[in-house]
């Protein structure tokens, strides 16, 4: 029997230098999660993640984005952006590549996104915890992002982290 839950961070760190005219990614930017900030609302199952993802050894999740492409989509709504993001993910010690679509709005102050990204326990050489060898976690992952960036001068923008108890 497969499990299936939600989990939810709120202690994100990152910097993206982007110019928003021109659509383009100035640099490389770089996401960092705390693997001890994840949530599930059960705390349990929390600590079966933690012990998976080796959060001692391993305490961070990152992402480099390295590539940003625009899509244009004359049916979006007004001030919302397509774009597919390419980069990759590190999880322990194992770096994958991934490409993914997400949805900007850039404000005066704020860079809003968000996007979906199916990853596998397998990508990253995880054993999904069970519960009494009778539940087992499945392998594929749907990471749900929805991230607001503040902005720190005309083309960088920021993700503040949230501190929160492990």
């Amino acid at each position: 029997m497969r499990h299936h839950f939600t989990g939810t961070t709120h202690t994100l760190e990152g910097r993206l230098i982007f110019d928003p005219e021109q659509h383009r990614l100035l640099e490389p930017a770089e996401v960092i999660i705390q693997v001890t900030s994840f949530r599930t609302g059960n705390y349990q199952r929390d600590r079966d993640m933690r012990t998976m993802f080796e959060a001692k050894q391993y305490p961070e999740i990152r992402f480099v984005l390295t590539r940003l492409t625009h899509l244009p989509d004359e049916a979006a709504t007004p001030g919302l952006e397509r774009y597919r993001l390419a980069g990759r993910i590190k999880v322990r010690s194992v770096e994958q590549p991934v490409t993914f679509d997400v949805v900007a709005r850039v404000l005066a102050t704020e860079l809003e996104v968000s996007g979906k990204l199916l990853l596998t326990t397998s990508m990253f050489e995880l054993k999904p915890p069970t519960v009494f060898g009778l539940i087992r976690v499945g392998p594929e992952v749907l990471v749900e992002i929805r991230t607001t960036w503040k902005a720190s001068d005309e083309q960088a923008f920021e993700l503040p982290a949230t501190r929160t108890t492990p």
